[in-house]
């Protein structure tokens, strides 16, 4: 199982919201395994399991069905630290988001953010990697909200999305969501998407500062070198396949992105335990499952996503892992 350490800041900002509702903020820390006394938010981490725990107990306390809308909320231009800084002192919107791209998985490393341009727009993408289905819904409500309202008090008003695709179902609370968002909402997407319009990607930022933003995309390329030096094989290697998961990758490309060849990834990864083909299974597994489960996307559209380039391919290859065809797993869900 792939660690994941998630930066303790986020913690406060779940922890003050269930304290105004009145609920019981102990209860969240034992839910998590965490010595609420002993807990440093500022220094210490968590795993995804315990940041899963806290916040799906928040979730029940607080019976907020548009969780993710109301904590992001609560984060403030400067929550992210260091990398808010940089973002801040970016000369233009264009470059705010290649610096996000970059470095976000410093302070989110459950979610990654890839762009590029499609007519006349720049689309970014939002990926979240957590192995919670509903985790993964209320990360990407708070990315969306959280970048679009930066984006907008960055740029004075400014700069708006065009068009917002959510690959998760419609929620009853459709509401927030347009509210917040202004502009045309899509669910049932095959992508997390935000649609910028290009001509908006040169304005300046009203906090652009080039002395800053050399400092601190300094700070961050450090951050970053030593971020990656604590992964283990098994780490990079199972976020690369989540990320480049629709384009089939073979153990050959995956070890070509980590600059070492593909006896040595076989090598390293057998040291601890696995294989890339586990390793590729595994996520295609829990991806297909998350897809059935909290998508519409039809049967094809989630093989394509998977890699599978036949559909007859993905079907036999879930029914070996569950023993149950894709429309039968939907089906007992929906029952």
């Amino acid at each position: 199982m792939q660690k994941i350490d998630i930066p303790g800041f986020i913690l406060p900002h779940i922890e003050r919201f269930v304290s105004d509702r009145k609920g019981d903020k102990q209860a969240l820390f034992t839910a998590a395994g965490i010595d609420k006394n002993s807990f440093n938010a500022q220094q210490d981490t968590l795993s995804e399991d315990q940041f899963y725990a806290f916040t799906n107990e928040a979730v029940k306390q607080s019976a907020e069905p548009a969780f993710g809308v109301e904590i992001e909320k609560r984060f403030g231009l400067g929550s992210l630290g260091l990398i808010s800084r940089a973002i801040m002192s970016c000369v233009d919107v264009h470059a705010a988001i290649q610096l996000a791209e970059r470095y976000s998985s410093l302070v989110m490393p459950l979610v990654r953010l890839t762009s590029q341009t499609r007519g006349k727009h720049l689309v970014l993408e939002i990926n979240a990697l957590s192995r919670y289905p509903d985790l993964n819904r209320i990360i990407l409500e708070v990315m969306f909200m959280g970048i679009a309202r930066n984006i907008k008090v960055l740029t004075g008003g400014e700069v708006i999305a065009d068009k917002y695709t959510f690959s998760f179902t419609e929620p009853a609370y459709r509401v927030p969501l347009q509210i917040q968002l202004a502009n045309k909402i899509e669910f049932n997407s095959e992508r997390n998407l935000l649609f910028f319009k290009l001509e908006h990607m040169k304005l300046e930022l009203l906090t652009a500062n080039s002395i800053d933003a050399e400092t601190t995309i300094e700070e961050c390329e450090v951050e970053l070198i030593r971020a990656k030096e604590t992964f283990t094989s098994t780490d990079r290697v199972i976020d690369l396949i989540r990320f480049y998961l629709d384009t089939n990758p073979s153990s050959n490309e995956i070890s070509r992105r980590m600059n070492i060849t593909e006896r040595t990834l076989r090598r390293k990864l057998a040291e601890e335990g696995t294989s890339f083909r586990v390793l590729l299974q595994k996520i295609r597994e829990e991806t297909a499952r998350y897809y059935l489960d909290q998508t519409q996307l039809q049967v094809a559209q989630i093989a394509l996503k998977l890699g599978y380039g036949e559909t007859s391919n993905f079907r036999a290859a879930f029914k070996g892992w569950t023993g149950k065809s894709p429309r039968e797993w939907r089906k007992a869900i929906s029952d």
